[in-house]
């Protein structure tokens, strides 16, 4: 495989966290570049090597040549404005991958679809990418068994977080959303029903504007499959964890569990549950899987599911297949869900962390 480059705009938790990543796939022989990166402060840039170019304007990342892959960790607020501005301004790429979600308001997402093809950008729904979900799948596809509901938790606590939070816990459920859509395998663009839901608005951001910091919802979709999700950033663990309800291939009796859990106590720290539901309700354990994050390299420790999407697009852009990446198409439709939820709960307001 040939040397790819990266260029990487926005260098807070997110960005550092691809910088780690990249280092780390160099590290096992597969070769990538940061060429560039790009923050609105000076103070960010000054830890880089002369070899990477460090800037805090956009288009200065681009005067050593197109660069392969293009990583936009700024706030969620900015990131339609940089991808307008990448498109705009003619700035040759070869993959995009955006920090999740992929914009913040609807018709921004739908200038997106406009002005990039598909195939050009790739979004940071990692999740995916974990070696447990990748058995699980292969275990469901195995013993022909579909999903037929989830139901979900995704939550940490943010209070007093000193990141911008325009959309609050909306941002929150778009990991567990799509995660939930692309183990029930509903495609981009189908059908979907608003069920009910509550949110909380408060002030529990630096800034103190009014937010959503909890939310819970239920969304049908069409073969009567339901997902329903609970995500809070004012609790005081992070918690991520699914239960999927599964029937055999051509029912619609449940009669299983799994239960997924993801990142605990560690990130990549991921672990399957496959419970079958007896006769008179009691659970039998049928399959399991773990991973750990001490199982992999000390460099990927943490980080091995972010590298493995970052790999997956690189052999794409080398010329193979990687039918699991998450698409701007995927961005899109986790978005839709997301402001139909928005509009569709009811609401209570709290004011009191400021």
């Amino acid at each position: 495989m040939k040397e790819l480059t990266a260029v990487i705009i926005g260098f807070g938790q997110s960005g550092s966290r691809f910088a780690q990543a990249f280092s780390a796939i160099n590290s096992q022989g597969k070769r990538i570049r940061v060429a560039g990166v790009m923050d609105r402060e000076p103070a960010k840039l000054v830890s880089f090597p002369q070899s990477t170019r460090t800037s805090t304007e956009l288009e200065d990342l681009w005067k050593d040549g197109d660069p392969d892959l293009v990583i936009v960790a700024t706030n969620d607020a900015e990131h339609y404005s940089v991808l307008t501005e990448i498109k705009t301004r003619g700035l040759g790429f070869g993959r995009i991958i955006c920090e999740k979600p992929l914009v913040t308001k609807f018709h921004h997402g739908e200038d997106i679809r406009r002005q990039f093809e598909a195939s050009e950008i790739s979004v940071n729904f990692l999740e995916r990418f974990s070696v447990a979900v990748k058995e699980l799948r292969s275990h469901l596809k195995e013993n022909r068994l579909w999903v037929r509901r989830v139901s979900f938790t995704w939550s940490k606590f943010r209070v007093n977080d000193p990141r911008p939070s325009s959309i609050g816990v909306l941002s929150e459920i778009s990991h567990a959303l799509d995660l939930s859509l692309f183990l029930a395998e509903i495609r981009p663009g189908g059908q979907f029903r608003f069920m009910g839901g509550h949110k909380t608005l408060s002030d529990f951001t630096l800034d103190g504007e009014s937010v959503a910091d909890e939310l819970s919802f239920s969304v049908a979709f069409p073969g009567e499959i339901l997902i329903s999700g609970r995500s809070s950033y004012v609790t005081t663990r992070r918690s991520r964890r699914l239960e999927l309800f599964l029937a055999r291939e051509g029912e619609s009796r449940i009669t299983g569990i799994v239960e997924v859990t993801l990142d605990d106590p560690e990130w990549d720290d991921d672990q399957i549950m496959h419970y079958e539901i007896g006769k008179q309700g009691k659970m039998k354990l049928n399959w399991e899987f773990r991973t750990s994050s001490n199982s992999v390299p000390a460099s990927r420790r943490n980080i091995n599911k972010l590298c493995r999407l970052i790999e997956a697009n690189m052999a794409e852009l080398s010329g193979s297949v990687e039918p699991d990446i998450p698409r701007s198409a995927d961005a899109l439709y986790v978005q839709e869900i997301s402001n139909g939820i928005s509009e569709g709960v009811g609401s209570s307001h709290f004011r009191g962390f400021r």
